[in-house]
């Protein structure tokens, strides 16, 4: 018996069975390990090859936190428009008020230049 490491899949046929050999290590007898079409798919060193590191997650992971960043930016200039606004309404009740007392005072004005 021979271990092998299977790169790709297949099915291999002997002509008395045919068996999937999935992505691994195998255990076979020695006649299968030496067939020419198994040879096709495994490692020619019988290990797996090793991991090539994949950048996607840390590029993934890179633009989350740009995303984050941009987030807080966008939630910093909300919070500014929204203490904006407070303060536009806090000086639109103050000319209301102003605008009530000049309206008073024109009145009482009004009525002072009648009395005489």
């Amino acid at each position: 018996m021979k271990k092998i490491y299977v790169l790709a899949p297949f099915n291999f046929n002997n002509g008395k069975e045919q068996k999937h050999f999935p992505v691994g290590f195998h255990e076979v007898a020695d006649d299968v390990a030496e067939h020419w079409f198994v040879q096709a798919h495994i490692s020619p060193d019988g290990e797996a090859p090793a991991a090539a590191e994949d950048t996607r997650i840390a590029d993934l992971e890179a633009l989350i936190s740009q995303k984050d960043a941009s987030l807080a930016e966008l939630q910093k200039q909300v919070d500014a428009a929204a203490g904006k606004d407070t303060r536009i309404a806090e000086l639109g009740a103050e000319v209301k008020t102003l605008t009530e007392k000049v309206t008073e005072l024109s009145s009482k004005a009004d009525g002072n230049g009648k009395k005489q």
